[in-house]
């Protein structure tokens, strides 16, 4: 038997569900090779294959070429065939009684690369693991789990990048796009009953018929399943165990220290030293806290180091109109609320606290409102948004290259900010090592790059501009020769009436329809 024997048992077609794969794309990250399910990230592992197809993992490495010297290509007179052509030879050499079974047994598995492991949309046959199959009685050896898993997560990678840029003229997926749908079943909880729990889980498909409003609502609001449901058999199979983890006992020689401690002491240690770890950072950023500032009496200051007046906003501050940036959403229309009437309800100082915005458990209450009245997506880039002395700025690092920029509304003259950003990349520096397990002596080091940031046109709207920053900034000069545009006060404030609207209005707040309601807009 191969690792391929379960496609013998596969009698009936195989029926996708296309809008979930479509969303599916949409949702997913190719940088974490997880899907978004519930604003989490759920991993898609070369275990979620072995579940799903039965392949086990562990082995040689799959090398796909074009060598048409391999055995099972000396069946073709040609180096370009078909499907067609491999199925036409099957059935030839099964007429003659001198075949060698070896030969056919190659070219079924073939045919189980090409049309249901490792399927393209090219027709003819080509860059498949043809010199794998010289010898198919090591075929075992190798880790076809990971081959599968390696092959769809790069075309799920081609299709979401064509997603984000708006080429969707032509958009498809290579690979064993089953494995998804099985993943999807599994994570969404819609298997039917104890009945579906097979392994491997393709031999009972479950056919899905799903309209796109219903798919969406799935993976917004359904409790995800972390875990594979498994049967007391499946804990005692060794392919399972082996992929998800579950056997116990010591650790492989390359361990090092840990050769001879079980499982759980290996765990425990890992946790301490993370602990550790986690303690020196920690010295670390109070030591940061200190030197910036982050505080009440900051929070409580202005620009000039006064606290602000913040008496009867609701009497003076002026009822705002704006011409909005963005243009409504379909499920605002529905609701038929005025934008600008619904912002200046819900930002003055004296209204009592509530709150007016819960989504997925992050709540937006009437004080930040007021915070955002008028006065008064990068996924290679970390943020770091800093204030002191009442003033916000941000400091900005690419991943791959840790290069570590200064943006800063009040320009790069202050004194003060030298020593700040000083402490600021050597704090930085520690966490980076922390994160790539860096060796003492192979630490990173970074060095504030002061970019030019356009000067805000007032002394109050730093911190909305540091928003716009985490927003926009990719590093790119696409702004007249600038990496961020530049703001007039009225568009700033355009910007505040967008943030507060949005997290209100939005189609995940639970408390919307209650807000709307009490405030006599529905």
């Amino acid at each position: 038997m191969t690792p391929f024997k379960w496609c013998v048992y596969m009698n009936s077609p195989i029926d996708f569900c296309t809008p979930l794969l479509k969303e599916m794309v949409r949702r997913w990250v190719s940088r974490n090779e997880s899907f978004v399910l519930k604003q989490t990230m759920v991993p898609f592992t070369v275990g979620d294959v072995c579940m799903g197809l039965g392949l086990g993992v562990g082995g040689l490495d799959v090398n796909f070429d074009d060598d048409f010297d391999a055995v099972v290509c000396h069946q073709f007179s040609s180096k370009s065939f078909t499907v067609k052509d491999v199925i036409h030879r099957i059935k030839l050499l099964i007429q003659n009684n001198e075949t060698d079974v070896d030969c056919v047994c190659r070219l079924y598995i073939l045919v189980c690369f090409i049309v249901f492991y490792f399927p393209r949309h090219s027709k003819a046959v080509s860059n498949m693991p043809f010199r794998v199959l010289d010898n198919i009685d090591n075929l075992y050896e190798y880790n076809w789990a990971k081959a599968v898993h390696t092959f769809v997560v790069n075309s799920l990678g081609n299709a979401s990048r064509k997603i984000r840029q708006g080429d969707i003229r032509d958009l498809g997926l290579s690979g064993n796009v089953a494995v998804l749908q099985l993943w999807a079943v599994e994570r969404l909880g819609l298997a039917d009953g104890a009945h579906d729990i097979v392994f491997p889980r393709i031999m009972n498909w479950r056919s899905l018929k799903l309209r796109c409003n219903k798919i969406e609502e799935l993976f917004k609001r359904k409790e995800i399943c972390w875990e594979w449901f498994l049967r007391d058999e499946d804990r005692q199979n060794s392919i399972i165990c082996a992929a998800l983890h579950l056997e116990e006992g010591s650790i492989a020689e390359d361990d090092g220290d840990e050769l001879g401690l079980s499982w759980e002491q290996v765990v425990m240690k890992k946790i301490e030293d993370n602990q550790r770890k986690m303690v020196a950072m920690d010295k670390d950023l109070r030591s940061l806290a200190t030197l910036v500032g982050v505080g009440k009496e900051d929070y409580e200051k202005g620009n000039d180091g006064l606290k602000d007046d913040v008496e009867d906003v609701m009497d003076i501050g002026p009822v705002v109109s704006t011409v909005p940036l963005h243009d409504d959403t379909e499920d605002d229309n529905l609701l038929n609320v005025n934008r600008t009437q619904l912002y200046n309800m819900v930002i003055p100082f004296k209204l009592p606290w509530r709150v007016v915005s819960e989504i997925f458990g992050q709540t937006f209450g009437t004080q930040e409102c007021y915070s955002f009245g008028p006065r008064m997506q990068v996924g290679n880039t970390l943020f770091v948004p800093i204030i002191h002395d009442g003033h916000w700025w941000c400091y900005a690092v690419k991943i791959p290259s840790l290069e570590m920029f200064a943006l800063d509304s009040f320009g790069h003259k202050r004194k003060e900010r030298q020593k700040i950003d000083n402490v600021i990349a050597h704090n930085l520096a520690l966490l980076f090592g922390h994160l790539l397990n860096c060796a003492e002596e192979n630490k990173p080091s970074l060095e504030v790059q002061h970019l030019h940031t356009p000067i805000q046109p007032n002394k109050f709207d730093c911190g909305v501009i540091v928003l716009k920053i985490m927003e926009l900034w990719d590093g790119i000069d696409k702004y007249e020769r600038k990496t961020m545009p530049s703001y007039t006060t009225e568009e700033l404030q355009q910007v505040r009436e967008h943030y507060v609207c949005q997290w209100i209005l939005d189609v995940d707040n639970v408390r919307r329809n209650e807000v709307l309601e009490d405030l006599g807009m529905l």
